[in-house]
């Protein structure tokens, strides 16, 4: 039996092109890490082959992750007629395959020569028929052919034609040559000689400033990088010091080691970054995309507005869903928001953002989150994303908000005449691991998106909804922002227990007897109640009221002025909210019942016209200011080098510059009197002059403080209620 030798041009061909495959193999491996009930990306797995491999032949390149002995060609050639041959290195052999898309069985041979060959050739020959018994499908199918059991590659193969125990393999089309990597940024698919730990992301970010960074899945890193004809990456020059599970921290090691021992790189067909010593592949990376497009977020961190980044309150959550019609909505701890946003390269614009008008009390301070969050939303001028961290930053390039990403879940599609909810009232919603805001998040649905109901619980406000990727298959999302149908009778499924909660335990524990546990009261039927009403119906144009809600056991509610789409205000069961309508108007709340039917209450709030005003002498005027008053008994100039002015308009704005910032106040005019809302002012942040900022604070305060004015010639007096001068100006040109 004679073989003909491989050269060793042929044998790197054979190596380069079976790690692009191999690397794509172990990418599909990694699992994934996973806004209104109220993700991380994974990297893109290989499409399903479905090639016929009937009439096509191989040679084998690896053969359980190690290169076939020196000398030794094995093959295999499928036939047309079920039949499958070929080489095991000694022997010849034939048997028939079984086809069905990418599913692959080759039966035991029935045929085979009974040559004898070096024990390390015979032990290679096993091997490999035994891997070829064990097959159960494959990928690939084009030049390149990897045989698989299911869950791991267990042989790979180039195309080629056997020729009397030799090969002659097809040509493969050469990689992409390798570009430029600055600005770019990737995951960690494969790391030669280690077994990746699942739900650990570990990424690499090239700044186009030489400098590289990322986080090797325990700690953060920074450092340098060269690219001159290869690539060097710098021994870190500095990096976190967190302490992680021993695991994590070996691979973080090897990770760490494989990125100083890197000396050149490319860029594979699919787009991954593969390292290599010169001599050996030392790890591969999918790319991370940039585009915000779909995307759905956690917030863990913002800026608070007062230079200080802070994580989010103990039991509140805010998220963010980037849609493809260029808005980005959530959930912003108490009300859900809305604004539109615009992205080019790594820049972002988000404009200002509206959201429901409900009054959470409780926790503490989650208001304060609440309008700290979208200013510091709005605030943002650049992004990136590093693997499953999406970070935003300010256009002096501070820190505005930092998200973790939440895994969008494509519900599969419900069979005709089964239990349907489709998404509504929500751009995105939570399907949460229990029914309760308690149970973590497992993934996001889309607005619009449409799944099979399969149960619900016991008090009818969540459904389970069928996710065969999540744990036990279900997942319960809120019945609120759900429209269902056909679901009258699907069952009740029991809840899982809730996630652990830290309790303290007490200083000093004391025994307490043991009481009979009484024997429980049958529950009564749940009722359901319905009522809206408003403190007042009747009010002068300029006044407000508040509109109030209580339902109980229904599935969902939305209350919104007549004749706007209701899908845009969820509530909640029990809430209020303050309106101020200019003229008459009817308020509606639509109640979904537990049947599917939905009822409508009414609520009429009349506004009388005001009377005409008095002559306004401000409306229209604009001012510089000379003095106001620090607040401290004493009126003071300006400081040095800055200005600020007061433009009334006629449309009861006063509006101007304070020093470093605009600002705008609603004020009336009655007669000599005046009165001033509290300012609302742009979040820039002046260093200079020493001063100016806390000059702009007393000013503001000043300016609201004005009950009175004058106008004397050129020049505008106002005083406080207590008679003492708030501000002094000039008239403007």
């Amino acid at each position: 039996h004679t073989q003909r030798k491989v050269s060793p041009a042929m044998r790197n061909l054979v190596k380069l092109s079976l790690f692009f495959v191999f690397v794509m193999v172990l990418a599909a491996c990694q699992p994934g890490s996973v806004p209104i009930e109220t993700p991380a990306e994974t990297p893109a797995q290989p499409a399903v082959s479905a090639t016929d491999l009937a009439g096509t032949s191989w040679s084998l390149s690896t053969l359980g992750g190690s290169f076939a002995e020196p000398n030794t060609v094995l093959t295999l050639e499928f036939g047309t007629d079920g039949t499958v041959s070929g080489s095991d290195g000694c022997n010849r052999f034939s048997t028939s395959y079984t086809q069905d898309g990418a599913s692959l069985t080759i039966d035991q041979p029935a045929a085979s020569t009974m040559m004898a060959c070096d024990e390390a050739v015979m032990t290679q020959a096993s091997a490999y028929m035994a891997a070829l018994a064990a097959t159960s499908g494959f990928i690939g199918g084009d030049t390149q052919l990897v045989l698989t059991d299911g869950s791991q590659p267990l042989a790979t193969f180039m195309s080629g034609v056997a020729e009397e125990g030799g090969v002659v393999v097809e040509p493969v089309e050469p990689s992409v040559p390798a570009t430029d990597l600055a600005g770019t940024s990737w995951n960690l698919a494969s790391l030669t000689g280690v077994e990746l730990l699942p739900d650990v992301s570990v990424t690499l970010q090239f700044g186009a400033d030489g400098t590289v960074s990322g986080s090797d899945g325990c700690n953060n890193f920074s450092t340098t990088y060269t690219v001159d004809g290869g690539l060097t990456i710098d021994q870190p020059a500095a990096s976190t010091m967190m302490a992680c599970e021993q695991a994590v921290m070996d691979q973080a090691t090897a990770f760490m080691a494989a990125l100083s021992a890197t000396t050149a790189y490319e860029i594979a067909d699919d787009g991954s970054l593969l390292l290599s010593d010169g001599s050996q592949y030392l790890a591969a990376f999918t790319p991370v995309s940039s585009d915000l497009t779909d995307t759905a977020w956690d917030v863990v961190n913002y800026n608070n507005g007062r230079e200080a980044v802070v994580s989010v309150l103990l039991d509140t959550e805010i998220t963010a869903y980037f849609d493809a019609d260029g808005m980005v909505t959530g959930n912003a701890g108490c009300n859900q928001y809305f604004a539109e946003y615009t992205t080019d390269n790594n820049t972002i614009t988000i404009g200002q953002p509206g959201s429901t008008m409900m009054l959470c009390p409780e926790p503490e301070g989650v208001m304060d989150q609440e309008t700290e969050y979208l200013t510091a939303l709005q605030s943002a001028a650049t992004y990136s994303i590093r693997g499953d961290m999406l970070e935003m930053r300010t256009a002096e390039d501070a820190i505005a908000v930092i998200m973790t990403r939440q895994q969008i879940i494509d519900l599969p599609e419900p069979e005709p005449a089964t239990p349907t909810g489709v998404v509504t009232g929500a751009q995105s919603l939570n399907i949460r691991s229990g029914p309760g805001t308690n149970f973590p998040v497992i993934g996001v649905a889309r607005n619009g998106d449409s799944g099979e109901i399969i149960g619900r619980s016991a008090d009818g406000n969540w459904w389970v909804v069928s996710v065969p990727s999540a744990p036990g298959g279900m997942g319960w999302v809120s019945a609120s922002f759900v429209t269902a149908t056909d679901a009258d009778d699907v069952p009740v499924i029991a809840s899982p227990p809730p996630p652990p909660t830290a309790t303290p335990r007490p200083a000093t524990p004391t025994p307490q007897p043991i009481a009979p546990t009484p024997t429980p009261a049958p529950l009564a039927t749940p009722t359901t109640e319905i009522a809206f009403w408003a403190n007042r119906t009747t009010i002068e144009q300029g006044q407000c009221t508040t509109l109030n809600w209580s339902v109980q056991n229904v599935s969902g509610v939305w209350v919104y002025p007549q004749g706007e789409s209701f899908n845009r205000f969820p509530r909640t069961g029990q809430g209020n909210e303050i309106v101020c309508p200019t003229s008459t108007t009817t308020y509606e709340m639509r109640v979904q019942m537990l049947d599917g039917s939905v009822q409508f209450r009414q609520v009429t709030v009349n506004v009388n016209a005001a009377p005409l005003p008095p002559a306004n002498s401000l409306s229209g005027t604009r001012w510089d200011v000379v003095n106001y008053n620090n607040g401290r008994d004493a009126v003071i100039s300006l400081i040095g080098g800055t200005s600020i002015n007061m433009n009334f308009g006629a449309d009861g704005q006063v509006t101007g510059n304070s020093g470093c910032n605009s600002y705008f106040a609603f004020y009336q005019v009655n007669g000599n009197a005046i009165h001033i809302g509290q300012p609302g002012v742009t979040s820039q942040f002046c260093a200079e002059p020493d001063g100016v900022m806390d000059q702009e604070f007393e000013f503001l305060a000043a300016l609201q403080s004005a009950a009175t004015f004058t106008i004397n010639g050129d020049t505008l007096e106002m005083r406080t209620a207590g008679d003492q001068i708030a501000i002094v100006a000039s008239r403007a040109p």
